[in-house]
């Protein structure tokens, strides 16, 4: 049946591929949906220290997946490769209510829906270890962290079970449509300025 990942980004077109900073709080999930994503298959990981890079490739397509560790301290230095990023995936143990977790990650993510650089760039926010008792839903989240103020950008809250696959698919489908418009929406640019 082959890998539902790999069909997905078989229909990213251009040719620069997908390149994404999977970015949050340690013990969120970044390296599990790293790892199934690359693996298909869940293993018992350390903390991320600093940065992993992970490329899939299908075909002609590739996915680059950067898993930031948890420490702001990564962050400034990451700006410098904004510049060749196309969106931004943030992860969230929405089964944590600890006042800590929700107050940074709150902090990182308006901090990152702030940055000039990325205005105008996809932010898919993996709402992971729904598999869990008191998890928050997307609506708790949108509201826990006041996300409303963001409207004006392209976002999506995806539930996950990271560990089980779940959810993951959908993420990046839409995370796929939406680059794929933005990709169709440059070229008539293109095109109109061309014709000048």
């Amino acid at each position: 049946m082959g890998n539902p990942f790999q069909k997905l980004f078989s229909k990213v077109l251009w040719e620069e591929g997908l390149n994404t900073p999977m970015i949050g709080l340690d013990s969120a999930g970044k390296t599990t949906i790293l790892y199934k994503l690359k693996l298909g298959e869940i293993r018992t990981w350390i903390p991320t220290i600093g940065l992993t890079a992970e490329t899939l490739w299908y075909k002609k397509t590739r996915l680059s997946c950067f898993d930031v560790g948890g420490s702001g301290r990564i962050y400034p230095p990451l700006e410098t490769h904004f510049g060749n990023i196309n969106s931004l995936i943030y992860v969230i143990d929405s089964a944590n209510h600890e006042s800590f977790s929700i107050e940074e990650n709150k902090k990182q993510i308006h901090y990152f829906f702030n940055l000039e650089k990325l205005k105008s760039l996809p932010i898919l926010i993996f709402a992971n270890k729904q598999d869990l008792p008191n998890s928050m839903n997307p609506q708790e989240i949108i509201e826990t962290f006041d996300l409303n103020k963001f409207r004006d950008r392209k976002w999506l809250i995806q539930p996950c079970k990271a560990i089980l696959g779940e959810g993951l698919y959908e993420g990046f489908k839409w995370l796929v449509s939406i680059l794929q418009t933005q990709e169709f929406e440059n070229k008539k640019e293109n095109e109109k300025e061309n014709e000048k």
